[in-house]
């Protein structure tokens, strides 16, 4: 049988999850080994296969970007370059944004390449300095502090003009909101004299503009030529990051798309409003994404995180059908032991129909293959819990810079195997606790050694089997929780009467509230009011639990308690139970 254009598909998209993941994790172990030739060569070999694959695919985009990151990998290979600092994070970058791009493709979606094409070139050239390729340098103008330097592309409509609007006027009221760095005047529309009408403005201008105001106040400046004019604003490098955070960290919803980029300030309610006005008009019969990036309303990146978080809601919405990839041993045995059974089940009814008077002998047979069967079908249904910790260190590792922290992860028992939804679930929870235990527990290396403690902090995650379930503690040695300060947020919260006394068993109890949070400031990574409680929730759908306990400037630690197994309970018509438990491979049934 042939393969199809499907089966290339899968295979791309099965083999480029692969790679990507061998890139990070690799990544991460040369930044801690810097010297190591075997994982430098490992890196260049991953890369090669991706960059491969992907030309094979015709997937330009991915095939460039793979080059890119190959080019890098050979000069840490041959030692030109040391694998310390940017490097290995501008790598991770790309390695960040060929997931994306893989992602995009595998949805069928051309356009969403064209998206993310701005952040693909500015990432390109961020690799082609370390490979020591020439590369067009920008001017970074210095800015006040607390201001940020936006990028206004400016034009009026011919007629402006003749309506007594001047387009000075305008300039100059940008003055109120900061200082112009930069004012360009394009000239280039100009026409021939013999066209030329003295009434028509033909100008266009490009500023820069130091400001602390927002998007919508600059806007603002226009309102009354807003019609009448084509303005594009362009936020600076750092806002343009924390927009991204914002989209990232935005709790699961319904929003539409446009809503979403106007909740984290991404678009403004009236760039919304002319954006789906458009649409609707006919001149732009695309989608409202495609319809924001050509109207220069907002950058295609912003408008791909926007697309990406909205298929992260509708997946953990809808359910996803999970892809398993399993060890072609270990079908062949399957494969092996159900021919066996219907080879058995075979004799069984030939000695029946020949009227054999035992089939004792052929039964046990039976009873002893489904065995192996249901034991062989369950450990390709198992992982390793190391699967759920697999993306902890680099999370740790990036937001730990952002912060300004240093952390040491420790795991321990990761080599337990469990069922693989169990771990799919657990990797979001233990994501979860581990960000909480940076940003609320760990403390600055200052605030450390201050307290006489070592710079760097210490996250340790141990899971072990306890009788029937799996028992999970990650404790942090950081500043542990402060009650008092528990008790005074939940008094402001209306969960607790002022000068009503609880024990401290109960006041930690009030962390897994919904919206509850000790953060005074909403950030991209707390103060929302939305994580432990879903950590809670997550682990009861699997019928665990999980506790805290903490000692104030020693440290929190955080227990987890799930079933060890995956057992499926299914309550049949007449009131009955059937259920099939794959750990201790049994079914039982149970009478009503």
């Amino acid at each position: 049988m042939s393969a199809t254009a499907d089966d290339f598909d899968s295979s791309f998209l099965s083999e480029s999850g692969e790679q990507l993941a061998l890139l990070e994790s690799l990544l991460l172990q040369l930044e801690r080994s810097p010297g190591d030739a075997a994982l430098a060569d490992a890196l260049l070999r991953s890369a090669h296969t991706l960059k491969g694959s992907a030309g094979m695919m015709g997937l330009a985009e991915i095939e460039q970007l793979a080059h890119a990151l190959e080019s890098v990998l050979e000069r840490l290979r041959s030692g030109a370059l040391a694998a310390v600092g940017a490097p290995v994070s501008d790598l991770l970058v790309a390695v960040d944004l060929l997931r994306k791009l893989v992602g995009s493709w595998s949805l069928g979606d051309p356009a969403g390449l064209r998206l993310y094409e701005t952040e693909r070139l500015r990432v390109q050239e961020g690799l082609a300095r370390h490979a020591g390729l020439t590369v067009v340098r920008t001017e970074v103008v210095p800015t006040a502090s607390g201001a940020d330097v936006w990028t206004l592309e400016l034009s009026f409509e011919p007629g402006v003009l003749r309506q007594g609007l001047d387009p000075a006027y305008f300039l100059q009221h940008l003055t109120h909101l900061g200082r112009i760095l930069d004012l360009r005047v394009h000239q280039e529309d100009l026409p021939l004299a013999a066209q030329y009408q003295p009434e028509d403005c033909y100008l266009r201008f490009t500023v820069l503009l130091e400001t602390s105001a927002d998007k919508a106040d600059i806007e603002h400046v226009f309102a009354f030529v807003r019609s009448d004019c084509h303005l594009r604003m362009h936020p600076p490098p750092e806002r343009h990051r924390a927009l991204l955070s914002r989209i990232r960290a935005l709790p699961e919803g319904r929003q539409r798309l446009a809503e979403l980029l106007v909740e984290v300030g991404a678009i403004t309610d009236e760039e919304m409003r002319r954006a789906l006005a458009l649409q609707a008009s006919g001149a732009h019969p695309r989608s409202i994404g495609e319809v924001l990036v050509d109207a220069g309303f907002v950058d295609g990146e912003l408008v791909a995180a926007a697309v990406e978080k909205q298929a992260d809601n509708r997946a953990r919405q809808a359910g996803e059908v999970e892809t398993v990839r399993v060890p072609r041993e270990s079908l062949e045995e399957l494969l092996a032991l159900v021919f066996n059974m219907a080879q058995v089940a075979r004799n069984v009814q030939t000695q029946a129909e020949r009227g054999g008077s035992s089939l004792h002998g052929e039964l046990e047979a039976m009873d002893m293959l489904a065995g192996e069967a249901v034991g062989t079908a369950r450990r390709l249904l198992m992982l390793p819990v190391r699967e759920a910790f697999r993306r902890s260190h680099r999370v740790l590792r990036d937001l730990a810079r952002e912060l300004g922290k240093e952390v040491e992860l420790s795991l321990q028992g990761e080599e337990l195997e469990v069922d693989r939804l169990q771990v799919e679930r657990l990797g979001e929870v233990v994501l979860h606790l581990l960000r909480n235990a940076l940003d609320h527990g760990i403390e600055t290396p200052a605030e450390r050694e201050a307290v006489g403690k070592a710079r760097c902090g210490r996250i340790t995650v141990s899971l072990q089997r306890d009788g029937d379930s799996l028992a999970m503690t990650l404790a942090d040695d950081g500043r542990g929780i402060d009650h008092e300060q528990l008790r005074q947020r939940a008094v402001e919260r209306g969960l607790l009467r002022a000068g009503s006394q609880h024990s401290e068993a109960e006041l930690l109890e009030l962390i897994f509230s919904p919206g509850f949070s000790t953060a005074r400031d909403i950030t991209h990574v707390s103060g929302r009011g939305v994580g432990l409680d879903v950590v809670r929730e997550t682990l009861r759908a699997l019928r665990g639990d999980v506790t805290v306990s903490t000692r104030p400037g020693a440290g929190t630690t955080f227990t987890l308690r799930l079933p060890a197994s995956a057992a499926q309970r299914t309550l049949l018509a007449d009131g009955s139970w059937l259920v099939v438990d794959h750990t201790q491979r049994s079914i039982h049934y149970k009478a009503a």
